[in-house]
């Protein structure tokens, strides 16, 4: 005898009732020009690669807190740390830590990822992910981050100094704060974004090449803002992330491999003398010299 519809829905009913929203760390991360790499490419092998790459260093498992998951589609991921679990190994410093690491090794296919954190609300089953914090991440990676940066909402530092749950066991909360900000640097904009370029060179396992690193991004930096047009948000990022090579070289003490207006003219420095307002010293228009004309 079949059994009646009344009698499955009430099934139904109590296997949905089961379900529940888990507090995490929530991470949406992506490669940024994704699209334009794509539609340049004649093969799908670049693609391929750096996709797998990009899997690999985000996507895995970390054996640092047993208690994560990711969700992989297209040239997007979602990481999640849940936090109500029995591990308090210091979710929100880990997956800081992971992002660096990760932004960090994608600089040698000269890959640029943008991305948001926060801490939310998160159902994943397999590979399907939802939940208000899922939303909140993908807010902050498409309306806040802008530029090639991971940027942390605001809510996080709020959440960090109210829930012990992302804190290390072993940690207070002035600990947290201390290893946190090594991590991270503020924008103009007033978010806390990961300082990868800087951060890296302490997780490299040969920190006397990560000058060279710093070079390669340079050149990445100088060639495609140049490529790109005056007119293109395109460049206003590669523009940002000469400001941020600059300040990161500075505090490296590195100089020579600060990114001038010669690099990119587009970097223009409104100093107290700007190019454009030193006295006229090139050749004159049919014999004259203009210089010495009174205004």
């Amino acid at each position: 005898m079949a059994p009646s519809k009344k009698g499955s829905a009430k099934k139904v009913a109590k296997k949905a009732s089961t379900l529940a929203y888990r507090p995490a760390v929530i991470t949406f991360v992506d490669i940024l020009g994704f699209t334009e790499r794509v539609m340049r490419s004649k093969t799908p092998d670049e693609t391929r690669t750096i996709l797998r790459r990009l899997s690999r260093f985000a996507a895995q498992p970390d054996e640092a807190e047993p208690d994560t998951a990711a969700v992989v589609f297209s040239d997007s991921i979602v990481r999640v740390r849940f936090i109500d679990g029995p591990y308090r190994m210091g979710a929100l410093f880990h997956e800081v830590l992971k992002l660096l690491q990760v932004q960090g090794e994608m600089l040698a296919d000269d890959v640029l990822l943008r991305g948001g954190l926060t801490v939310g609300a998160i159902h994943v089953d397999g590979q399907m992910a939802f939940g208000p914090g899922f939303i909140r991440a993908y807010q902050l990676e498409s309306q806040f981050a802008n530029y090639p940066r991971v940027v942390i909402g605001p809510e996080v530092f709020t959440a960090l100094r109210a829930d012990r749950r992302l804190w290390a066991r072993h940690h207070d909360l002035e600990d947290e704060v201390h290893y946190q900000r090594k991590m991270l640097q503020r924008g103009d904009d007033g978010f806390w974004f990961i300082d990868y370029l800087h951060g890296f060179q302490d997780e490299m396992d040969a920190p006397e090449l990560h000058p060279g690193l710093v070079a390669q991004h340079r050149a990445h930096i100088i060639k495609s803002a140049n490529a790109a047009s005056m007119d293109s948000r395109i460049l206003q990022k590669y523009l940002w992330l000469a400001q941020y090579l600059n300040d990161v070289v500075r505090r490296l003490n590195l100089p020579e491999l600060a990114i001038t207006q010669t690099d990119i003219p587009a970097l223009e420095e409104l100093a107290d003398t700007p190019a454009w307002a030193v006295p006229y010293t090139g050749p004159t228009i049919g014999g004259h010299d203009f210089s010495d004309d009174e205004p």
